[in-house]
């Protein structure tokens, strides 16, 4: 029992550090392919272009 609910923790926690990391590495690439034109990884599915155009506003108005 004690074994289970310490892999439950875990996998969470990896989770979340995954949910925590993946807004920055996508905003990075974009970042990096917007600079440089590659329209391969500009092919973004429409969630993650929002997401990118909101953060891309934010930092111009800083």
């Amino acid at each position: 029992m004690v074994d289970m609910a310490v892999d439950t923790t875990q996998t969470t926690t990896r989770r979340m550090a995954t949910a925590t990391t993946t807004p920055t590495t996508l905003v990075t690439a974009t970042s990096t392919a917007i600079a440089t034109g590659n329209q391969a990884t500009l092919a973004l599915s429409l969630p993650h272009r929002v997401l990118v155009l909101m953060v891309a506003r934010r930092s111009l108005q800083l």
